[in-house]
């Protein structure tokens, strides 16, 4: 079997754990004192989990990057998704997100985030106190942050 590359994080634990990170790259937890070779038999011994868990977020983390170097076709809101059309200035109408064109979703992120808490502040407080009212219970100020 090939030998996987890991890195170690050495601690004052008393176990060895294993993670796979969004990158599919592989994170051993290793007490301070623990020697080299008991982390790589129990590398061995976990290879074929560590290869699936390994290759699969490998795998998300290619569809998101691809994901995020396009311009968004819709977007999600209020359980739904909803198309983004490029006829109207910068915002949120009729169930439209209306957004510059020709621009991937990555270098969208920071003005989407604006726009999210914008759309929460005025979106979630009606909401918040119609569910307390069908529930019978009284709120105070409901803040978004």
């Amino acid at each position: 079997m090939s030998i996987l590359e890991y890195e170690i994080i050495r601690s004052s634990r008393r176990t060895l754990a294993l993670t796979v990170n969004k990158n599919g790259g592989i994170v051993v937890r290793a007490p301070i004192n623990m020697p080299e070779s008991r982390i790589a038999a129990f590398i061995e011994e976990k290879q074929k989990w560590l290869e699936m868990h390994s290759a699969a977020a490998g795998a998300r983390s290619s569809r998101r990057a691809e994901r995020l170097s396009q311009p968004p076709q819709e977007l999600p809101f209020l359980g739904e998704m909803c198309p983004v059309d490029h006829t109207q200035p910068y915002g949120y109408s009729d169930g439209r997100f209306h957004l510059p064109e020709n621009m991937s979703l990555e270098s969208l992120l920071p003005m989407l985030k604006k726009l999210y808490a914008s759309l929460a502040r005025d979106t979630l407080p009606p909401r918040t106190r119609l569910t307390a009212a069908r529930m019978g219970i009284t709120l105070g100020a409901v803040k978004i942050s």
